[in-house]
């Protein structure tokens, strides 16, 4: 919490402050104060936005209801529980107003919200991830995040780390979702020096709990200026988001605002606008020169996705000298954008390994196979694809990484189990990662 005074307000831009401490830690409650507004810290979270929701947090926390807060500020839905609670609490403040009751709207969507949140809530290590996913009702977006290991996209983000492993300070994922591409990051970096960042409280809770606990954490509206004081990042990653935002040319300014004059700038698949794969999810989607545009005074390399997948998986290399011709831009489905002051970066990377030996704990098969055991083999069927997944690019760019079928000897994942790993075993488990079929993840995953 002694680096709360170090952050600023996204609307008024005054200097925030701590108003009370309710506990302290890892899971620190406080409210933090600027010249216009009030904000919860819950469970280590900081909440940067304002709203119904925020105000009715911050008095629940006032008088030391820390569950009801918390509950409160739990969106049961991606996207539509946010708009809910504020409908709600919108419509319960009014008849306070008017006639001094609480709406039952109101009561039983609380009801509701605490019946679906009751797993999440438990002080115990015995949740899953795929358990909390499962009683929040997501469904599609749910298994989404299941399968977020092995998805195009993910896959694509992973030889960015490289260069983020070369800077030396704190790097902002922002956009995070929850938690997944800060986890990889934080096998090769302390996780200390993260900062995730995510519109969603429900996002930053689950990747708190679940992917990187001793990262920093901030709720926040990328809309809005950023609440980070000049040059406080190396890095600053931005996976599958930033199309999403609405004020692009605010943020891309804030990028470089808030970026060391040697830091570096990764935004791995961005929507091409030309191409409009994704129908109707990236409505604010920019042309691949647009997107250039707006980092005018950085040097940028923008690359095809599903060329820096091929070149990572197959020559363990990514190739930021060579300039991707306009054509080829065009007609790309996603993009690689790397962008920096610093020349250092744009050059050829050879022998990119973001599976090292000590990234081999903890591996499982992933579950996107299903699994039959026959004698000393276990014999891998990939199951049918989830709905969010079953975009036809995606699908067919994650099969020439991934087979349908695959058999794996069953006396690996022993040794993998008792951490009895030799060198013969080694590139056989490292080769199964490079192909997706063994997933590094973290405790209580699944």
């Amino acid at each position: 919490m002694n680096s709360i005074e170090r952050l600023f307000c996204p609307y008024c831009g005054f200097q925030l402050k701590i108003q009370k401490v309710l506990s302290e830690g890892i899971d620190a409650n406080a409210i933090v104060k600027c010249e216009c507004y009030r904000y919860p810290i819950i469970e280590g979270i900081l909440i940067l936005k304002k709203g119904s929701t925020v105000k009715n947090a911050v008095r629940l926390m006032e008088r030391n209801e820390l569950s009801k807060a918390l509950i409160n500020l739990i969106e049961v839905g991606p996207q539509g529980g946010d708009v809910i609670d504020h409908i709600s609490l919108s419509l319960d403040q009014a008849s306070h107003e008017m006639l001094g009751i609480t709406t039952p709207f109101h009561r039983l969507w609380l009801i509701y919200k605490k019946m679906t949140s009751r797993p999440l809530l438990e002080k115990t290590t015995k949740l899953t991830f795929f358990a909390a996913i499962d009683s929040l009702k997501w469904k599609s977006w749910g298994n989404y995040l299941k399968f977020r290991f092995s998805s195009p996209d993910f896959v694509a983000a992973l030889p960015l780390i490289h260069l983020i492993k070369q800077t030396h300070s704190t790097i902002l994922d922002i956009g995070c979702g929850a938690g997944h591409s800060s986890f990889i990051i934080a096998k090769h970096i302390p996780e200390e020096r993260i900062i995730c960042a995510d519109k969603t409280f429900i996002n930053l809770y689950l990747a708190k709990k679940f992917f990187v606990k001793n990262a920093s954490f901030i709720c926040l509206d990328a809309n809005n200026p950023l609440p980070f004081t000049n040059e406080s990042f190396s890095s600053i990653f931005c996976l599958d988001a930033f199309h999403y935002v609405i004020s692009k040319r605010l943020l891309a300014k804030e990028f470089k605002r808030t970026l060391k004059p040697d830091g570096i700038l990764l935004l791995p698949h961005l929507h091409n606008s030309l191409t409009n794969i994704r129908r109707g999810m990236a409505v604010e989607a920019l042309t691949p020169k647009r997107y250039v545009d707006l980092f005018d005074n950085l040097e940028v390399r923008l690359i095809p996705e599903d060329k820096v997948i091929e070149n990572f998986l197959a020559n363990d290399k990514i190739d930021l000298k060579e300039k991707t011709s306009e054509q080829e831009l065009k007609n790309s489905h996603a993009i690689v954008l790397v962008a920096s002051d610093n020349q250092r970066f744009f050059r050829v990377y050879q022998n990119i390994d973001i599976f090292p030996k000590e990234t081999m704990k903890n591996l499982i098969i992933n579950p996107i196979y299903k699994v039959r055991e026959k004698r000393n083999y276990l014999h891998l069927t990939m199951r049918a694809f989830p709905r969010k997944l079953g975009e036809t690019t995606d699908i067919l760019l994650m099969k020439k990484y991934m087979p349908d079928t695959c058999v794996v000897e069953k006396n690996l994942i022993t040794c993998i189990r008792n951490n009895r790993i030799t060198s013969k075993e080694f590139k056989k488990i490292h080769d199964l990662m490079k192909k997706f079929i063994l997933l590094c993840i973290p405790e209580n995953y699944m």
